[in-house]
């Protein structure tokens, strides 16, 4: 399982590590921890493949990989609300955004930093590209987890529960960004759009390492 900060990880993990039958509870119970890569570096726990895309380097070859991306605009307006609005993020400050910013000005500055310095920011087809050993590749839209998550579990056969847990949830109005400062966001994570739009349920297209 491949997560990205600000892509529902928090959700998607809890959801992945609680067994069928049991309620879900953010951390799961130490008795189950499946195999899971998350980005966060903090996430290294016992009895578990939880950790950095570097040690996710050294870990056995999966037989599938699952992975849920998010429309990259809403990823970006939930980094700003978290890190510019609710709490001003040192290495956003390091990166030169400001509180006072809205979110136009921040969607702006995107232009002007390397997206990879922080997790929150870095692009998901970058993500994935860091840890993806080869092989069969599951990739859902995290907009459609309630839906598909079920299907997933029943399709490969996974010991966890069907239920989808529901941590940090928000509803965000994705018009407050128009005109040019909405393409050029666009043209900045186009490859994550791309991988986003192959994502669709119905229209699922194969994802491989290579960046669309």
């Amino acid at each position: 399982m491949i997560a990205y900060n600000k892509c529902g990880h928090t959700t998607i993990v809890n959801t992945f590590l609680t067994p069928p039958g049991e309620s879900i509870e953010r951390g799961a119970p130490q008795a189950y921890r499946p195999a899971i890569r998350v980005s966060n570096e903090e996430a290294a726990t016992v009895r578990t493949y939880r950790g950095s895309p570097e040690a996710a380097q050294e870990w056995p070859e999966p037989k599938v990989t699952i992975t849920f991306f998010r429309n990259p605009l809403a990823r970006a307006l939930s980094a700003y609300q978290h890190f510019i609005v609710r709490t001003l993020r040192e290495s956003f400050i390091n990166l030169g955004f400001r509180a006072d910013m809205n979110f136009s000005a921040f969607c702006l500055h995107l232009n002007n930093v390397d997206l990879n310095a922080d997790n929150h920011l870095k692009p998901q087809c970058v993500g994935f590209q860091e840890v993806y050993a080869g092989g069969e590749v599951y990739g859902g839209q995290l907009e459609q987890l309630y839906t598909t998550w079920p299907l997933l579990v029943e399709q490969y056969g996974l010991d966890c529960t069907t239920e989808v847990a529901h941590f940090n949830a928000a509803a965000y109005n994705l018009e407050t960004l128009t005109g040019i400062r909405r393409e050029m966001f666009q043209k900045l994570y186009a490859d994550d759009y791309a991988l986003w739009e192959a994502a669709a349920f119905e229209t699922r297209e194969a994802i491989s390492s290579v960046s669309h």
